[in-house]
């Protein structure tokens, strides 16, 4: 690994990467705003073809992250920052089909909990406040950290960092 490398995707702006942990040849890979016309692909074969996995309302910075639970439960955050609006995606198996949880502020990050055989809670960190989710992310609601660009968010352990505009808190 690593002494040759052959052009998989031919794209302006790959992002993320999920490969699917019990069946490698299941990829989904997000794009960025450069021409692409899908902001997240999926290939079946281990990158041999690749289809359009989530049609694109708008351009923008894609950020993917899979639930630890269930690897068939993907998370897609859109963040434009030319329009300021934002999304959030998921799906329950693995890209085949994709529903629109949160819209609104871009989404800059999501977090599912470290632990989620036990703990359905999914933070999202948006330009307009932190978002939770107490049901495993199918749906969200604000937090005491709304209206601040939240920039950043870690969940090391028992603690939740998130570094936002007006400093960083921890909870």
């Amino acid at each position: 690994a690593g002494s040759t490398w052959t052009n998989m995707l031919p794209i302006q702006m790959g992002q993320e990467i999920i490969i699917h942990p019990v069946d490698t040849m299941k990829m989904l890979v997000s794009t960025g705003n450069l021409g692409v016309s899908n902001f997240v692909l999926k290939s079946t074969d281990g990158g041999a073809n690749w289809t359009p996995s989530v049609p694109a309302d708008f351009t923008g910075k894609t950020l993917l992250a899979q639930y630890g639970s269930n690897p068939d439960i993907v998370f897609a955050s859109v963040a434009d920052s030319t329009t300021g609006v934002g999304s959030l995606w998921r799906t329950d198996d693995f890209g085949d089909t994709w529903r629109r949880t949160v819209t609104g502020a871009p989404v800059v990050r999501v977090l599912p909990s470290r632990y989620p055989f036990s703990d359905l809670t999914v933070f999202a960190a948006t330009t307009g406040g932190l978002l939770k989710s107490t049901d495993g992310g199918r749906t969200f609601g604000p937090t005491v950290l709304g209206g601040m660009n939240v920039s950043r968010i870690e969940w090391p352990g028992p603690a939740l960092v998130v570094a936002t505009s007006r400093g960083v808190f921890v909870s």
